[in-house]
Formats: structure tokens, C-alpha cells, sequence
């Protein structure tokens, strides 16, 4: 089974933007800032197309260190989030501030440019080892998981419950639960590779595991999903 939504129309290729210590997950908006003229005008590029053609992909970067990030052209993981720019608009300072809502979890192979920012040809990954039942089967350990988390973060977990009344698509919810519960860069990269969602559950019941025994030594507050 695969855990993401699939396009009408894949692209073939897209833009990159591959972002340091960040992981895009599907589900989610996300905002991000643009302060480079070759992403100023891939924002160009994008807004000439139909709304639902414009595509980019958000691959973590290997390192902020070493020759290729000095000469702009850092080393990204292959494994990404594909999104749509769903929103840009101009700062004011000669910046930007673009949008992407996650979509899907794509294999990136760069290819040649013939623009300043960088291109990939994208396919889907899809999961392995489950079928559609098991994974809802897999889902319920996750909704009585964020049912226990609300009660034991009361109103700190405002918005949680929003977010488990869309059930239709098993992988897409478990995203957007993690959007909000995992911060950590590498670990949400560990829930992006990982082709079983099986384990994903696992993951992402483990940071519900943890927030839970912060919440008994401290008060916290999830990210606000409305926000995120």
C-alpha cells in the first residue's frame, strides 16, 4: 500500500529546495522564506502555471558544510516531501515568504537545469509489508493514543482532536499527527524513509510516550495544528 496521495498528474520533474535541519511531512502547510534570487525566481516561474501545477520538493540537506553547500549546491537526501507552493507573496525587504503543502513521499534523481535553481525527476514511494485493513487496524493504536495524550494535556492539546476526524487515509493522518508531535529533525526524517507503517506507528506512538512523561514534570503545548 502506498501512504501518500496520488497526483492526477505526477510531474515529471520539479524544482528543489533543499532546506537544512527541516523535514516537510505530507499533510501539512508550511511556510518558508526566500531570500535567494534563483528561488525569487523559481516563485516567477511557478506563478505562471496553474495553481495545481506547481510543484516543488523539499529534500533535507546532507551537511551546511564542505565544497558543493559553498559553491550553492548543497548534497539533499533523495528521499523527500513533494508539495505544491499553494501561497508566495513579497515581504517587503526585496524577500519572499512561500507556502508548500505537503503531498507526497517521493525518490528525487537530480537532472540537468536550465534555470538557476535546481531540478529532479520524482517517483513515488510507495510502503511495503501491510494492506489497507491492517494499516486502519495499526491507525487505532494511534487515535487511543492521541485520546490519552488530550487527557493528560487537557486544553495544552487544543486542535488534536480536529485532526482525528479525518480517518479516510491512514498514512496522511499519521503525517499530520507526527507534523504536530515530532519537532525533531532527524526523527521525522526516520518517519519519512521508513516504508512500513507499521513502524511509523511506532514512532510516532513513541514522541506521544514521551510528551506524555514531559507533561508529568512540566507544562508543555503541542504546535497548534491550525498553524503548522
Amino acid at each position: 500500500m502506498t501512504d501518500n496521495r496520488t497526483p492526477l498528474e505526477l510531474p515529471k520533474e520539479v524544482p528543489i529546495v533543499p532546506v537544512p535541519e527541516h523535514v516537510l511531512l505530507p499533510g501539512f502547510p508550511q511556510p518558508y522564506p526566500v531570500f535567494e534570487s534563483r528561488y525569487m525566481l523559481m516563485l516567477g516561474d511557478l506563478a505562471k502555471l496553474r495553481a495545481e501545477d506547481r510543484w516543488v520538493a523539499v529534500p533535507r540537506m546532507v551537511s551546511r558544510h564542505g565544497a558543493h553547500y559553498q559553491k550553492g549546491r548543497p548534497e539533499f537526501y533523495p528521499t523527500a516531501t513533494l508539495g505544491r507552493v499553494v501561497q508566495a507573496r513579497k515581504t517587503g525587504d526585496g524577500h519572499a515568504e512561500m507556502t508548500i503543502m505537503g503531498h507526497s513521499r517521493v525518490h528525487l534523481d537530480e537532472v540537468r537545469s536550465a534555470r538557476p535553481y535546481r531540478k529532479a525527476a520524482v517517483s513515488l514511494i510507495a510502503d511495503v509489508g501491510s494492506t489497507p485493513d491492517q494499516d486502519r487496524a495499526q491507525l487505532g493504536r494511534v487515535i487511543q493514543a492521541s485520546v490519552d495524550l488530550m487527557t493528560v494535556l487537557g486544553p495544552m492539546a487544543q486542535g488534536l482532536d480536529a485532526l482525528l476526524k479525518d480517518k479516510a487515509e491512514p498514512g496522511r493522518l499519521l503525517y499530520r499527527l507526527a507534523t504536530v508531535l515530532i519537532h525533531d529533525p532527524d526523527r521525522r526524517f526516520s518517519l519519512l524513509v521508513e516504508r512500513s507503517f507499521e513502524v511509523r506507528v511506532d514512532i510516532v506512538l513513541d514522541a506521544m510516550t514521551d510528551l506524555m512523561t514531559m507533561a508529568a514534570h512540566s507544562p508543555l503545548k503541542l504546535k497548534d495544528p491550525a498553524a503548522a
